[in-house]
């Protein structure tokens, strides 16, 4: 059982994660590239109703970060700064579901000690939570979410000798979109 100490404690971690982002997002366009010109380009063609299947000039990474991206500039308006929060979106769920993940299989202390390693030593990943660039931040999330479907299913079989034919569909699913996104996550799915 969570308990609030816990939750606030995971809450201020990942706030740290998303805080640790800010030089990107105070000055976005000093660390604004020519690929994330086309992921907005594709947000904003999103809004004027063109929904692109692949990233514009490449045929193994789907459209969904431009998809978030275009929700943002939809609220926001267009710009760098709403253009990089698609990307931190995903890294900021990956953080959520990556804790969960460990917190189910290795307990409170393991998935503390994973988050705060993710969230404070890895500048890369730091870097690349605000960089739409068509679908890297997400392939985090999808492999992730994949492995916590897959690890639920397991536990039903274990346990009650079948999983749910319901998360198997959705591990069908999420597999799908987060090949889709971005074929990297092949990485995730074979072990």
């Amino acid at each position: 059982m969570k308990t609030r100490n816990e939750v606030l404690i995971v809450l201020l971690i990942i706030l740290l994660g998303g805080g640790l982002s800010l030089p990107y997002l105070i000055h976005p366009i000093d660390y604004f590239d020519a690929d994330e010109a086309i992921v907005g380009l594709m947000a904003n063609h999103v809004l004027r109703g063109h929904i692109p299947v692949f990233f514009y000039g490449q045929g193994y990474m789907g459209s969904l970060e431009a998809l978030v991206a275009a929700g943002y500039f939809f609220l926001l308006g267009p710009g760098v700064l709403a253009l990089k929060l698609a990307p931190l979106t995903f890294y900021i769920l990956f953080l959520i579901l990556q804790y969960r993940l460990i917190r189910n299989y290795g307990g409170i202390p393991r998935a503390m000690l994973t988050l705060v390693f993710t969230v404070i030593f890895s500048s890369t990943i730091i870097l690349w939570s605000t960089k739409a660039r068509g679908g890297f931040t997400e392939t985090l999330f999808w492999g992730t979410l994949a492995y916590y479907l897959f690890f639920r299913l397991m536990d039903g079989y274990l346990s009650r000798g079948r999983g749910g034919m319901g998360t198997v569909i959705l591990l069908g699913w999420t597999m799908g979109i987060g090949f889709w996104n971005c074929s990297m996550v092949a990485y995730y799915y074979f072990p």
